[in-house]
């Protein structure tokens, strides 16, 4: 009986979508680590001089990911309790 080195079809199907997988994957990561590193440079330098760029990128972590766990309304939320901030600081 021949035993291939692959297997059988499935197994190589499911071998070459596992690797396209992981590389979709790996590329996602690294395009979010570039976003955030440049989201987290310019409000650093732009608005707030004097706060570390890890906190900054922290705040929006934290941000994303309670937004996207709790779906729609809480950005509605967040929306309805950022704004009357966001006129207290900037209108000055």
């Amino acid at each position: 009986m021949y035993f291939s080195a692959y297997g059988t079809q499935e197994n190589r199907c499911i071998c070459r979508i596992s690797r396209n997988m992981s590389i979709v994957i790996v590329y996602d990561i690294n395009l979010t680590s570039v976003i955030l590193r440049e989201y987290g440079d310019f409000i650093s330098v732009v608005f707030l001089q004097k706060t570390p760029t890890f906190v900054a990128i922290g705040g929006m972590v934290l941000l994303v990911s309670y937004a996207v766990r709790g779906g729609v309304e809480v950005l509605g939320r967040l929306a309805q309790l950022f704004l009357p901030l966001t006129f207290l600081v900037f209108g000055r």
